[in-house]
């Protein structure tokens, strides 16, 4: 079975370091970008001279029919598909009170719909052509721990999860595995070294003291693409540093780690 690769959003920073990473494993390597075409291209290059193949194409996956698209021309591009990376998404948090209905459109079709109709098609391309393959979410730790303005960019990545689980049942006849990837705090831009990963007060209250890096997630799903996760599937695999393991502390001294330190606003003295 050949190594080939293909991510949405892979032009920038989660994306980016997942695909190199595989590059530097030996795959070739096709992706999307949405904006960042000069991105696209210092991609391309650098993919290019660790010896293996690059394609990228612009794709707005929020749109109809583009999934169906970008799957097709990674296909043909490739030659096969053994590993897809769904990642292309945005960041969207509101205020219950405020949200609109064209957010939840955008979102539900960019970070919801967009993931599954890319695994759709790679999971049809996979099955015709007898290839044990693997698909990756790229989801996050907000689908498992709640915070607030969050109903929406969490609530779809919560959606993500759940989905991946009857996904991994169905595809497992065919040797296809389905599985996520929730990254934590993740720096994405800079050397990731020293005081870009840990020289912030939220960072220090990270468990592990610092962010994490697009390698480390690159690293991750690498794994879950080889052979040697070939009996993982159907999970959520989360890289956090340990983000989101403490919960609300009894000491409430400005050193005590996350929580909520203020009284609620109707408790507060009027």
């Amino acid at each position: 079975m050949k190594k080939t690769l293909f991510i949405t959003g892979g032009s920038r920073g989660i994306g980016r370091g997942i695909a190199l990473v595989f590059a530097q494993n030996g795959y070739d390597v096709a992706f999307t970008y949405h904006t960042a075409e000069d991105a696209a291209v210092s991609l391309k290059k650098e993919i290019e001279q660790l010896g293996q193949k690059a394609y990228y194409r612009q794709a707005s996956l929020e749109e109809k029919g583009t999934a169906h698209q970008a799957v097709s021309w990674a296909a043909e591009v490739l030659g096969e598909i053994s590993c897809i990376v769904c990642n292309a998404g945005l960041t969207v948090h509101t205020d219950i009170r405020k949200m609109k209905e064209e957010d939840i459109d955008f979102v539900y079709r960019l970070d919801y719909a967009g993931y599954l109709l890319c695994a759709s098609e790679a999971a049809k391309h996979m099955i015709s052509g007898e290839i044990p393959g693997r698909i990756l979410f790229v989801t996050s730790s907000r689908g498992q721990r709640v915070y607030p303005e969050d109903a929406l960019y969490g609530g779809m990545k919560a959606g993500l999860h759940r989905a991946c689980e009857s996904m991994a049942l169905e595809l497992s006849e065919y040797g296809i595995t389905v599985n996520c990837i929730a990254p934590g705090n993740t720096a994405i831009r800079g050397n990731f070294t020293g005081e870009e990963l840990s020289g912030s007060k939220f960072q220090q209250k990270i468990p592990m003291g610092r962010s994490g890096t697009p390698k480390e997630v690159g690293k991750l799903a690498c794994f879950l693409a080889s052979e040697d996760a070939g009996y993982i599937t159907g999970t959520v695999v989360r890289i956090d540093g340990g983000l989101i393991l403490p919960v609300m502390p009894e000491d409430v001294s400005e050193g005590a780690g996350p929580g909520w330190h203020e009284l609620p606003a109707y408790m507060q003295e009027k």
